[in-house]
């Protein structure tokens, strides 16, 4: 738990130590900009998933 988390920079930072992360601060503006800070952090993190590719048929 991050108390008075501002923005999300460290935030962030303890998200790549930890599964899981509560952070609060009192300003919901701030709030917003850690929200937004966290979602771009963990879209990059994530690994593409593998498609599974299917034989074509020969016709």
């Amino acid at each position: 738990m991050e108390l008075g988390c501002g923005t999300g920079k460290n935030t962030v930072w303890l998200l790549k130590k930890a599964q899981r992360i509560i952070g609060l601060d009192f300003s919901q503006e701030m709030l917003n900009i850690a929200k937004e800070k966290i979602t771009v952090f963990l879209t990059k993190s994530q690994k593409p998933k593998a498609r599974s590719q299917k034989p074509i048929a020969n016709s």
